[in-house]
Formats: structure tokens, C-alpha cells, sequence
């Protein structure tokens, strides 16, 4: 490859800024870059030409030169791919606070086709990006945020700023056609709000004849005044989706002309069954006014047209004015949001005039039905602080059957309840939120204390047999922590013969004092699931009484195959151990019995110690959690007793799944990756690692990523190398040397797989999580005649009857 024309101009551009390079020296760096990295010879020039402008002190004025005109065309943001190596024009239209030392900024960019987050890390040394300012970014590294593209501004990228003469021109678009990206647009603003705090200084609403829009102006940011009336041309603005709404963002490169000839206004009318999130107008007629349940609200009801029906809400405000019911009326520019799954309009800032009541045809609403009550008895649990003047008091409320939210009206009048105090609540009303119960203390609710005597009285039940609500056990303390920081002030495990459970005591709660090793009866405990398990939360309504006399406990075992979330016991044998991917691990493995096997870890502590791969352990009260679907174990905190003659024969863990490959990914194959301990992730062609940057020692491995369907279902399944070795004979070494005597290279090896797999049925076995297969053992299923012979007979029996 003549690397000839690349090396003069590297060093006629130095040469005229006054320093001269040796050609030698660039074309040597080129060739590293190109033939060594495979580095694109466009990236790798760039590359170079920053590392001199800042050996030599010239970022200002190789970031301030005018592009080349042959330079590469520019990627749209919605185009831009995870693992590319970008060029990318756009506007800073948010810079956020560094959180590390290692990043110099990160923010926001925009361009016509929408907005990608970017990282500038402080290694880069790249000029200081400016907020409402355009730049050009060449040879961004494209990874991935939070499920998004987002790129990285490192050593090698190439920074130009935008001159503003230079600024793509954007046609004006109408607000019911506006897209995600940077845009243009006329209209009126027809309201305007300064605001004292928070991150947003202005907010308001602009309007056209095809819909309205909500702005936004970010505190800090400068820009031309607005008056609420006047008509603008807004140039340079971003549009995004918030709420699932698309809302205006002004920004410091935001171009506002004021209009000053005259214009007029027609607001396009939406149809109930039409409305989405934003701002709206509706043409309606009051259907129904609720009752106010809280001190702020001012109105609420239903509104409706000839297409449906919407909930609206008015707060308290200076400019609120009451809907009279069955009257109609033309509502310009109200705000519609989604909650819980329904839209709702709130009228604040809206203008409703009336209208011709006859002329909007609704159906009448049915009646609403009462909503159910209830008679129950328990203890209030936790108190935590109302958030609005309209509700008195809000906690946990258990009972025998459960556990459940409380909500005291504040115009319910009721009694003030007490942390750990014994109620009965008759003509509670019940209703669900986010899928859960709920109770609610109203004006018609009946508040009893309960106390002594009046109690329910609970039996003792087995731990193995406990359901959420209201408890009471007789057990074994196996451990006891009462000096916890934060919510939990104390936290332990207490066992019987039937299993173990952990319990927890939160801060402010006043309980009896307990003892790691003591036999207890716990009544009047609350169980309930956190994190799939059952655990007990002792409270101040909570009674605990030392047992006296002699007790036995004999650890309940539990089979690997069996094991759920929560505290368990199991006999097992070590039958791996993994290498260490972090400092604070000091072993983790799999362990394994008859009937499976399971992940598990232990994390350093002075109370802790290795197990031997092979041998066999009674492990007691472990800490059993669900990871990715999978349950796996922490050792921490348990009971560890090797058993020295015990034997146990393992049972091959995982799923077989048998299928037709139908599609091999890119990134199958060979591949490159870091290096770095801990980290291990796929380089891009140009070794570059989304965290570490360019790793020049990568370590080369083998994989297949595909898709294996039975007809059926479809896996996304990852073959690890052992299992592309077992099932083709083609070893790492030997896809290395494929590779290195091709000159397609790395994709030499993902052909190579396409053609020997693509269509092939094969067996796998391995993990199955979701819909993900996960395995390092596969082997090809041949042609069976016998079934064969079977299907075509049962088919053509079939086809007789």
C-alpha cells in the first residue's frame, strides 16, 4: 500500500505552521496504524495529525482549519451504528458535570436526524466543547448507553468547530409534522412562565395552525426575550420526546426573529379519541364532576365528544375557572398526559370559552359503581410522611391474609394511628395501585384500637409453610446482626426443622432483645416477599419470648434442583471453581448434587474460607438469590462442614436445545479482545475497547452468535470457543493462521463458519435464560431412517382418516 500521498500531507500541513517531521517517522506511524490495527486510512491520518498538533502545542489552529472539501460525509445521528467509527456534525445542546476525573465532558449533541449522548475523556486533551456551539467529530467511537448509541471522544478523534456561516439551513417545519433532531419552525407563543427554581428557567407554549408544542429554556442559557402573544421564527431548536410527548428544548445556539407583520391564529381542534401527549385543543362537553380529594385540586371530571371521553383536572390557581357540568366548551391548549396507562388533560394555563352544548352529541356516562369496603384487623407496620395536604397519614398496614398499603384522608377526621398499633377498620375501602391492594381510611370508615385480649390469635406455623401477612413461629437464632447503618437497624436468620428465613428490624422499631444461638416464639411477625423470598420484618406490635428447656434443630436439606430464593441448606459437591473477576471475590464456582447444579460465590471476610474443588460440603443457612433467571448462592454468613465420606455424583447441568442454525451475526467467529483485567469485551475492527480505548495487546478468541430455531421458538444462542472447537475442529490457533493467510482476514473465519453451520441441525447444551442459549457444547444431529420411516407413516395415517 503507497502511503506516499497521506505522508505529504501530514507534513506540508506541520511544514506550514513552522514544523518540520520526518516523512519517515509519519509513514512508520501510518503502517502500525493501517496494516498492524487496521485502522481506516482516513482515521488513522486524523489520528496522527492530532497527536502532532498536540506534541507541538497547534490544537487551536489544527481544530480551527476549515474541513477539507474531500473530506467524508458526515453520519446522520439515527444512523450512526454501535462499533462504528463515526464522523459526526452536531450542536451542544446539554453539557453535564463531570462525575470523574477521567471524563472532561459529556453531554448532548443534535443534529437534524435526532441526539446522541458523548463522552470526552480527559486523556483525549481535546479543546473544550462549548454549549449552543456546532462541531465536526472525526473518528468517534460509536458504543453503547443504556440500550443507546452514544460515543467517545478519545485520543484519536479530530475535533473541528463549525463556523455558523456553515450551518446546515433547515427548512421550516409545521408542529404536527415536527421529528426528534434539530428543526425550525414559526409560530405563537400563547403562554409564557419565568420559573424561580429548578433546572428550568422558562417555559411556555408555541402554536401554528397545524398544533402546539411546549418550550423549554434551561437556566443559564442567554437568548433573545419572548413575549407571551408575540409571533417568532425559531431557528436551531431541538426536539425530543419526554413523557412520550414531543417537547421543545432551547438551547444556546438557538436562533430567535421576532415576526412583525400580522398574522392570525386558527387552532386545530383534536378529537377525544385522538388526543396524544402534548399540548391540545378540544371541543367537548362536561360529562361528569367528581368530588375534590385533595386540598390542592380545584376541579375534576370527565369531558367527552362524539369520538370519547377524557379525565380532566384543574389545581388551584390564581387563573382557575370552574367547568359547569353539561354545558360544552372550546378548550385551547391544554396539557394531556398519560398516567397509569390513561390520558388526562389538566386545563392550568388552558383557555376554555363556551360553546353550543346541543351541538355536541355524548353518550350519557353509566353510573359509577360503589367501590368496595371491607372489615379487617391488624398492625400498622410503617408510618412514612404524607406528601400533599390532602392525605392525614400513609404506611403498611398486615393482617392474616396479607400485607397492604394504608391511606388516611386527611378529611376522614380519623383517629392518628400508631407505628406498631393493633386496629379494626370497619367500611374500609379497598382498590388496587400498580397491581397491589390497597386500603383507604374515608369519612365513612369506623377507626377501633385493638389491644390485649382483643387480639386475633395466630398459630405457630412451620417456616416452610409461611404466607405474607401476619405470623407466628417458634425457632433457632442462627445468626444476629443488631448494629446495621440506614432503614434496617437489625437483621438476622431464625431456622426449624422445616427451614430457615431471614428477619429484619427496622430503625425507630422497639423490640425484645435478641441473642444469636437463643431459641424464640415470634408472634404477631410480618412475612412478606422482597426479591422473590419470604422474610419476616419484626416491628413494635411485634412479641418475642425466649423458649426455654432443650430444643434440637435438624437442618431441613434441601436439593439443588429444588432451590429457591431465601435461606437454604444443601449437601453438595465442588464440581468447578472460576478464575477471580474482582478483588473483593474470594471464590466462585459451581456446586452440584444429584439433581442440578448452581452458581456460587463467596466474597472476602475474615470468616470465610476457600473449598476445595471435588470435595463434598453440608452447607447450612446460605443465602439463596435469583441472577438473569437463575438462582445462585452466597456463602457468606453460613455454616460450612466438610463431609470426608460422603459421595456424590453430579448431574450435568443445563438444557439441550436442538434446532436449525438459521443465522450466524457479525461478530462471529474470530475476535479481538481487552485485554485489561476484569474487562474482556469485544474490540472493534480498530481494537478499541468502549472503556479502555485502543488496546494494541488484545487477546484473540472464538465464538458463534446466532440464532437456533426448532420450528417452533427461536434462541439467541452464543457458542463459546470450547463448544466451535468441539463442534468443527477448528481451534483458536487454527482460525489465527486461516486468518493471517487471507487477505480478508478476521472475516476469512466468519465465512469459513457460515458455510460449514448456516442450515445445519445441531444439539446444544447448555443455559438457557429467557429466550438467550448459552453453551460450550454442540454436536450435529445426523439422518435418522427409523424416524424418519415413522413420521411418513403416522402422516399418511393421518391423511386416511
Amino acid at each position: 500500500m503507497d502511503l506516499t500521498p497521506i505522508t505529504q500531507r501530514i507534513s506540508e500541513k506541520f511544514a506550514a505552521l513552522g514544523h518540520q517531521i520526518e516523512p519517515a517517522k509519519i509513514e512508520e506511524k501510518l503502517a502500525r496504524m493501517i496494516n498492524e490495527f487496521g485502522v481506516p486510512e482516513e482515521e488513522a491520518e486524523r489520528s496522527i495529525v492530532s497527536d502532532y498538533s498536540r506534541e507541538f502545542g497547534l490544537d487551536e489552529q489544527i481544530h480551527s482549519a476549515p474541513v477539507a472539501s474531500d473530506a467524508p460525509e458526515a453520519t446522520p445521528i439515527a444512523e450512526v451504528k454501535i462499533g462504528d467509527w463515526a464522523t459526526i456534525e452536531g450542536v451542544v445542546t446539554v453539557l453535564f458535570e463531570s462525575r470523574s476525573p477521567s471524563v472532561a465532558q459529556s453531554g448532548i449533541l443534535a443534529d437534524q436526524s435526532g441526539s446522541i449522548r458523548f463522552t470526552v475523556w480527559a486523556k483525549a486533551q481535546a479543546p473544550a466543547l462549548e454549549l449552543g456551539e456546532w462541531y465536526r467529530f472525526e473518528s468517534a467511537a460509536v458504543d453503547e448507553f443504556n440500550n443507546q448509541p452514544g460515543f467517545q471522544v478519545h485520543s484519536g478523534t479530530a475535533i473541528f468547530p463549525i463556523a455558523h456561516d456553515r450551518l446546515p439551513v433547515i427548512e421550516k417545519t409545521p408542529i404536527v409534522d415536527l421529528h426528534r433532531g434539530i428543526i425550525s419552525l414559526e409560530g405563537k407563543v400563547v403562554s409564557y412562565t419565568e420559573r424561580a427554581d429548578g433546572p428550568v428557567q422558562i417555559a411556555g407554549v408555541i402554536a401554528d395552525g397545524s398544533g402546539a408544542i411546549r418550550f423549554t429554556i434551561r437556566r443559564g442559557i442567554t437568548l433573545p426575550s419572548i413575549e407571551e402573544g408575540g409571533w417568532y421564527q425559531i431557528e436551531y431548536v431541538v426536539a425530543d420526546l419526554y413523557r412520550g410527548a414531543m417537547n421543545l428544548q432551547f438551547n444556546a445556539g438557538t436562533k430567535i426573529t421576532q415576526i412583525s407583520d400580522d398574522r392570525s391564529l386558527r387552532p386545530a381542534i383534536s378529537p377525544v379519541a385522538g388526543i396524544k401527549p402534548g399540548i391540545v385543543c378540544v371541543r367537548v362537553k362536561v360529562l361528569q364532576e367528581y368530588a375534590s380529594s385533595s386540598e390542592r385540586m380545584f376541579q375534576s371530571g370527565i369531558l367527552g365528544d362524539e369520538s370519547g371521553t377524557i379525565r380532566f383536572v384543574t389545581w388551584k390557581d390564581e387563573s382557575a375557572e370552574r367547568l359547569v357540568p353539561g354545558m360544552a366548551y372550546t378548550i385551547y391548549y391544554a396539557s394531556a398526559d398519560e398516567f397509569n396507562g390513561r390520558l388526562s388533560l389538566t386545563l392550568n394555563g388552558a383557555t376554555s370559552l363556551p360553546d353550543d352544548a346541543a351541538a355536541i352529541n355524548v353518550s350519557p356516562l353509566p353510573e359509577r359503581s360503589a367501590p368496595e369496603t371491607t372489615t379487617v384487623e391488624g398492625v400498622v407496620t410503617v408510618l412514612f410522611p404524607p406528601r400533599t395536604a390532602s392525605i392525614a397519614q400513609t404506611g403498611i398496614f398486615a393482617h392474616a391474609s396479607g400485607v397492604m398499603r394504608l391511606t388516611v384522608w386527611a378529611n376522614a377526621h380519623a383517629p392518628a394511628l400508631q407505628a406498631g398499633g393493633w386496629y379494626r377498620f370497619e367500611s374500609a375501602v379497598l382498590d388496587e395501585y400498580n397491581s397491589q391492594k390497597n386500603i383507604k381510611i374515608t369519612s365513612g370508615t369506623v377507626v377501633t384500637p385493638l389491644s390485649g385480649e382483643t387480639l386475633p390469635q395466630i398459630e405457630i406455623s412451620p417456616i416452610s409453610s409461611l404466607n405474607p401477612g401476619l405470623t407466628s413461629l417458634e425457632g433457632k437464632v442462627i445468626s444476629y446482626n443488631p448494629h446495621l447503618e440506614g432503614a434496617v437497624r437489625a437483621a438476622g436468620v431464625i431456622a426449624d426443622n422445616t427451614g430457615a428465613i431471614r428477619f429484619t428490624i427496622r430503625q425507630g422499631e422497639q423490640v425484645a432483645e435478641i441473642e444469636t444461638g437463643g431459641w424464640y416464639r415470634f408472634e404477631y411477625a410480618i412475612a412478606d416477599l422482597y426479591r422473590e423470598a419470604m422474610n419476616l420484618q419484626l416491628s413494635s406490635g411485634s412479641r418475642i419470648s425466649s423458649l426455654q428447656g432443650e430444643h434440637s434443630l435438624e437442618p431441613a436439606i434441601t436439593p439443588v434442583a429444588e432451590i429457591k430464593p431465601g435461606i437454604v441448606c444443601l449437601h453438595v459437591k465442588v464440581a468447578q471453581e472460576y478464575e477471580n473477576t474482582s478483588e473483593r471475590i474470594l471464590q466462585s464456582g459451581v456446586l452440584g448434587d444429584e439433581t442440578g447444579t448452581i452458581r456460587f460465590v463467596a466474597w472476602k471476610d475474615d470468616s470465610i474460607e476457600r473449598l476445595i474443588p471435588g470435595k463434598i460440603y453440608t452447607i447450612q443457612y446460605a443465602s439463596a438469590d435469583e441472577y438473569n433467571g437463575r438462582p445462585s448462592l452466597t456463602l457468606n454468613g453460613s455454616v460450612v462442614i466438610p463431609d470426608e465420606t460422603g459421595e456424590i455424583e453430579v448431574k450435568a447441568s443445563g438444557d439441550e436445545v436442538t434446532g436449525a442454525l438459521v443465522h450466524i451475526s457479525p461478530g462471529s467467529g474470530l475476535i479481538k479482545r481487552c485485554p485489561v483485567e476484569g474487562c474482556g469485551r469485544v474490540l472493534t475492527r480498530q481494537n478499541y475497547c468502549q472503556i479502555h480505548e485502543i488496546q494494541p495487546d488484545f487477546q484473540y478468541d472464538l465464538r458463534i452468535k446466532g440464532w437456533l430455531d426448532n420450528g417452533r421458538q427461536t434462541w439467541d444462542t452464543i457458542i463459546s470457543r470450547e463448544g466451535v472447537e468441539k463442534l468443527l475442529g477448528l481451534t483458536l490457533d487454527g482460525a489465527k493462521e486461516m486468518a493471517e493467510n487471507n487477505p480478508l482476514g478476521l472475516e476469512t473465519v466468519y465465512y469459513h463458519l457460515c458455510e460449514a453451520l448456516l442450515g445445519r441441525y445441531i444439539s446444544c447444551q447448555g443455559r438457557v435464560i429467557e429466550n438467550r442459549l448459552f453453551t460450550s457444547s454442540c454436536s450435529f444431529l445426523t439422518f435418522d431412517s427409523a424416524r424418519h420411516a415413522d413420521l411418513l407413516n403416522r402422516s399418511e395415517v393421518t391423511s386416511h382418516e
